[in-house]
Order: C-alpha cells, then structure tokens, then sequence
C-alpha cells in the first residue's frame, strides 16, 4: 500500500502503520456513537420514560389514564358526519360499518330521522361507528390522553364493544357484526318483554326516599338495570299503564326525579334473556384475542383481559345490571387521575361522578352538530386523600 507526503514522495505503509489507523479509526467511531446517544438520548427500544415529552409509539409505556365509552342513549342525528368529511380513517370506519351490517348507518346518522336512529338495531351500530370514528380522529389530531397507552378501557353496556377495539381483542369488522346481531338479539327480547328504561338521578342511597322507591320495585318487580353513581340508578318498567302510573304518583309525591331513556327495551335485566338464547351462537363465532390493555367489566367492575372472560361478559351482561360506579371506584383505587370520554363530549359517564366539577373537566369538540358533539371529555381529578 503507497501513500504520498506533501513533497511527492512515495511512501510505503506497514503491516504496523495499517493497525495503527484501524484503531484511530475505532476510537473515532465510538466517540461518535457516544456523542449522538449523549445529544439525543437512548434509542428508541432503550428510551426511558419522559413524561415530558411523550410519543404515540411509546405504546408500552403506561399512563394514569383512563379511555371510556358511553353507550345507547349517547346518538344524535349529525353524529360523526363532520370527522366523515375531514379524515379518510373515519370514512373507512363508516364504509366497513355500513358494509358488513348491511344497513346504511353513515346516512342515518349524518342525516337521520331520528326515529330511525333510536330504533335498537341501528342506534347500536351507530354508537360504536361514532366513538371508534372520535377515538381514530383524537390519535389523528395527537390529542391530549392519547399519547400513551391507557392504564384501564371501559364502556357502558354497548361502548364494552369499543373497549374490545381499543384493546385489540376485537377487529373493527368483528365488532359490527357483533354489535348487529346484539341489536337484533334484544329487539327480539324487546318484543317478548316489552318494556323501558327510566333514570333515577340525584337520589342516594342514604336518602329515606331511595327506601321508598326500593319498596316500590319490590311490589311491582321491577329490576336495577344500572348502577350509574351513588346517586344515580336506571331501573326496568315493563309497558303496564297501572305500574306506570303509580310510579309517577310515588315520584311527584317524594320528588323522586325520573325520566325515561331513548332505549326500547328493558336491557340488563332478565327481560333479555331470550336474547342471550340468539347472541349466544354468534359469540361463540367471534375471533376474540386476549386483551392488550385490562378491560373493566359491566357486570363486576373489575378488570378482565382474558379471551374467556371477554365473552362471557359479552353476553352475560345482557341480563345483570351494569354496574358502572363500581368500575370507575375500581378505577380511582388503582390510581387513574385522568378520564378521557370519546364520542358524545357531553359528558354522559364522566358528569356521573359526583367529583366531577367545571374547573377540572376539559371538552375537545371536533365538531358541533345539531343535537350534540363529536369530541372527547377529559376529567382531570385529584385523588382523595384517605382518612
């Protein structure tokens, strides 16, 4: 090997000289290496945990955050036709909704008519297009509660179906089909035990009128649908003209605020039972995977992730009641500090919460239509000191 000084002389390299340049050349490419990790941090597999900036590829990375999902109840006519326009992610969701249920749930909810809306068998579908569409467009938009992976997924009744998404246990297409012969399922249910389903709000269980309206149930067995709050129940009231009318005598005699739901059926409660007799086979055809994040069950309000236990709360939550505060105390023990609702930015689950206060709530309207907005509500609370 000949190299050439700056007089032109020809010079021979040794065996020596070459070892000497490979380890100058070893040494210059360490510092290197050394330098770029020094200036920009660990790479990304060895990255640690910066709360400061974080990323949406941190996806193993757990937060202190809670993603939740109303369910029937939450749909307004309008509902996801905004996000449909803007973002190509959120028409897939609609064209795959409307193509695997066979049913044009885009049109019905983008322009109605509302009758059409609340019938079960499209309302569903409808809820779980509109807050997959709000959950794919809030990652879109890199939105707050969204840059990490959620500690805890949870939906009320039919938004469990968008905790399977979210947790990768469920495809999408899976859950339209799902979610479709649920509808069927109950409306079928429906017709057999005709009935509906009325919201007791503002009335806690230490109130001497909760005895009463209990005492009452009891006479006419009428069933607890849901334990929304310690303040807030949703009971059956089948279509009897005598029951109903003493209810509403028992309410204005004790001021007992009650209103009925836009739901058709009596649902969480043995009403459905011939349901569970049709969704049964369909469950049992579903690809369900274990979840990737823990799931918090309608019916105990305690975190499940196994296949097994996925399905059967699919289908036995059909007939027992949901019993939503229960899971979100489950949730506050385990230290989530941040609820973030996606779909209906009303607030529907997150105003449950007697905690819940304007300062500490935040909504992300993505759009303003006619009977509500498409968004997420994100409650920020401080966890209670124990005594």
């Amino acid at each position: 090997i000949r190299g050439s000084n700056p007089l032109g002389a020809t010079k021979y390299l040794t065996k020596l000289d070459i070892l000497y340049i490979l380890i100058l050349r070893g040494i210059y490419f360490f510092n290197m290496s050394l330098e770029r990790r020094l200036f920009f941090g660990r790479t990304p597999a060895e990255k640690p945990n910066n709360p400061e900036l974080p990323t949406a590829t941190e996806s193993n990375i757990e937060s202190n955050t809670a993603h939740i999902f109303p369910g029937q109840g939450s749909q307004f006519v309008g509902m996801g036709e905004v996000l449909y326009n803007q973002s190509s992610a959120v028409r897939k969701i609609y064209d795959i909704t409307d193509k695997e249920s066979g049913i044009p749930i885009s049109t019905i909810s983008f322009k109605g008519p509302e009758e059409e809306l609340n019938k079960t068998t499209v309302t569903q579908l409808a809820v779980l297009a509109h807050n997959e569409a709000c959950r794919i467009f809030a990652k879109e938009q890199g939105q707050e509660g969204f840059q990490l992976k959620p500690k805890y997924l949870a939906g009320h009744s039919l938004g469990f179906y968008n905790a399977l998404v979210a947790a990768e246990a469920l495809t999408y297409p899976q859950a339209v089909k799902a979610v479709k012969s649920r509808g069927e399922a109950m409306t079928h249910a429906h017709a057999s035990n005709p009935g509906r389903l009325i919201i007791i709000r503002e009335l806690d269980r230490s109130d001497s009128r909760y005895s009463k309206l209990r005492s009452f149930m009891r006479s006419f067995g009428l069933p607890i649908s849901a334990y929304n709050a310690t303040d807030q129940i949703v009971i059956g009231m089948p279509d009897d003209p005598r029951i109903m009318e003493e209810f509403k005598g028992l309410c204005n005699s004790q001021r007992i605020k009650a209103s009925p739901l836009k739901t058709a059926g009596m649902f969480h409660t043995k009403a459905m039972e011939p349901a569970v007799e049709l969704f049964d086979p369909i469950i049992s055809t579903l690809d369900m995977q274990d979840a990737k994040i823990p799931i918090i069950a309608n019916r105990s309000g305690r975190p499940i992730q196994k296949r097994e236990a996925l399905l059967r709360e699919a289908n036995m939550q059909l007939t027992q009641p949901v019993r939503w505060s229960k899971g979100v105390s489950r949730m506050k023990r385990d230290g989530i500090t941040q609820f973030v609702e996606i779909g209906n930015c009303r607030g529907i689950l997150i105003n449950m919460d007697t905690e819940v206060t304007k300062e500490n709530v935040q909504q992300v309207k993505f759009s303003t239509e006619r009977g509500g907005y498409s968004g997420i509500l994100i409650w920020r609370r401080t966890p209670q000191l124990q005594t």
